[in-house]
Parts: C-alpha cells; sequence; structure tokens
C-alpha cells in the first residue's frame, strides 16, 4: 500500500501541491531574493550586523518551502497520476 492510496487524500494533497506550485513557492521565493540583495547590501556597507539574521531568514525561505513540499509528498509519483484508482 501507498501514502497516497486513499483518492481524498491524494486527490487533496494534488490540490495542496498545486496550490503552493502557484502561490507560495513564487513568494518564498521572492523573500529569498529580498534576503540575498539584503546581505549583500549588508556587506557591503559594512553595518547593520544586527539585521543579518533577518536576512539569513529570509534567503533561506524557498529552502525550507522546498522540505515543507517534500515531507508533505508533493512530488510523489502517486499525486500525479493521471489513472482513476478507485
Amino acid at each position: 500500500m501507498g501514502p497516497f492510496d486513499d483518492r481524498t487524500t491524494r486527490l487533496a494533497r494534488r490540490q495542496e501541491s498545486e496550490v503552493f506550485a502557484d502561490y507560495v513557492m513564487p513568494l518564498s521565493w521572492l523573500v529569498g531574493l529580498v534576503g540575498l540583495l539584503g546581505l549583500i547590501v549588508l556587506s557591503f556597507a559594512g553595518s547593520g550586523g544586527s539585521l543579518i539574521p533577518v536576512f539569513a531568514a529570509f534567503l533561506a525561505a524557498p529552502f525550507v518551502m522546498f522540505l515543507v513540499r517534500l515531507s508533505r509528498g508533493h512530488f510523489h509519483k502517486d499525486i500525479r497520476d493521471k489513472r482513476t484508482k478507485i
């Protein structure tokens, strides 16, 4: 038995995966870009040492969201299976 043998679970996870792909991931990539740019600016400015953890957390956002997607099974082959399983 696979983790997504139940049709309700499979469809819910597929919908969740689509929401993450369409909305959450682009937003997290934008937050990550802000974090990267903030760290670059701080490295050139030489000040604002207290802001480094904030921008580092922003930079980590896409990777954290990827790990959430991976742990939720969004990349599992049964989610994308087009065959109807009853």
